[in-house]
């Protein structure tokens, strides 16, 4: 996926209680990909939306955890879709 279609799809689930990203197949990401991410962890601080992780390759999770160490509301991670809904689950 582009940075471009990454941005499109994060600002249509802005307005969203929560998303999970499923990142199985994701072996890395770019510098514009993890700014996207980066840009949007900041609104989605602001609007309270649950973020959660899953399936994340080593790469990608060493990456995203530069960004994780700057956030006050951290996202949630899981070892797989599965995993993150059981707990969603058992939350409400």
């Amino acid at each position: 996926m582009s940075a471009n279609q990454l941005k499109r799809e994060l600002d249509q689930a802005v307005d969203k209680e929560g998303i999970i990203f499923s990142l199985r197949g994701v072996p890395s990401i770019d510098l514009t990909a993890r700014d996207t991410f980066a840009d949007y962890f900041s609104v989605a601080a602001l609007n309270n939306q649950k973020l959660i992780f899953t399936s994340m390759q080593p790469e990608v999770e060493k990456q995203f955890q530069q960004l994780w160490d700057k956030q006050v509301h951290r996202p949630i991670q899981h070892p797989t879709v599965a995993h993150a809904l059981h707990a969603l689950h058992q939350a409400y």
